[in-house]
């Protein structure tokens, strides 16, 4: 979703690697120890970063998941708010079309 990411241990903190997205140059430092397991803490990392950070699920890209969001998050208080929603729906709406448009318009055509 946000591209690549790349990895370097920092000369003043060895024990820890830190990460950096290509895209949005947002960081996110990890313990190394234990390296058996750091790849597949990464992804559990970064979603931290991105949650401290309160950048959306990308599940929220589906209105339908959006909505059952709202729903069931009204009981606890982490859903989306009725606003939220408001904004959501209408533009994954539109960017499902969008994409449909540009996808239609960027196929080869065929020959028969």
């Amino acid at each position: 979703m946000l591209g690549d990411w790349y990895a370097t241990l920092p000369p003043w903190r060895p024990q820890v690697a830190l990460l950096v997205n290509e895209r949005t140059l947002l960081p996110a430092l990890m313990p190394l120890a234990p390296a058996a397991t750091m790849p597949a803490r990464v992804a559990d990392q970064v979603g931290e970063v991105l949650a401290a950070q309160s950048v959306p699920d990308p599940a929220h890209f589906n209105p339908v998941v959006s909505t059952v969001d709202r729903c069931l998050g009204r009981r606890t208080g982490t859903g989306l708010t009725a606003r939220g929603l408001a904004a959501y729906v209408p533009a994954q709406v539109m960017g499902a079309i969008a994409g449909a448009v540009l996808a239609d318009l960027t196929k080869p055509s065929r020959s028969a």
